[in-house]
């Protein structure tokens, strides 16, 4: 049981909105600010759009269909290649290429038609949730990081 516990711990790291996709020590103040800023945002609309993208490959017909589905079984080996052992912010850059495809498709797909907006607010309720729950995990570490902006 406390290995399924530290395992369930690590895929909310891998997945949370609230951990930058760089903490760029060259940077100071304003800049760094803005950075971490752009990169939560950057999170949320890849993770967002890439997940509702993942949702939506159901709806594809045709040939298309086997490609989407290869990748993603692909998307969801990513993680489970990692999550096991160890994880940090770091490791899901593997899965961001795919993320980013499916992020394409989740895009377009929202462009084109008014889909029904209940899996995008379960998707992003889930994603702000899990961002919230380890932010609230890593509230020292947040509040030390702020006090270093400022």
């Amino acid at each position: 049981l406390e290995f399924f516990k530290i395992t369930l711990h690590r895929i909310s790291i891998y997945f949370s909105v609230a951990r930058p996709t760089g903490f760029w020590f060259h940077l100071e103040g304003a800049s760094k600010a803005l950075t971490l800023v752009l990169s939560a945002i950057y999170s949320v609309l890849l993770f967002g759009l890439g997940f509702w993208g993942a949702y939506r490959t159901k709806i594809i017909q045709s040939p298309a269909k086997e490609n989407a589905k290869r990748l993603f079984w692909i998307f969801t080996t990513i993680p489970l290649s990692v999550v096991f052992i160890i994880v940090e912010t770091r490791y899901r850059f593997l899965s961001y290429p795919v993320l980013a495809v499916f992020a394409g498709f989740g895009l377009s797909d929202l462009l084109k038609q008014r889909p029904d907006f209940k899996p995008i607010f379960a998707i992003c309720g889930i994603l702000l949730l899990n961002g919230a729950i380890d932010g609230l995990r890593n509230l020292d570490r947040i509040t030390e990081r702020l006090k270093e902006l400022l």
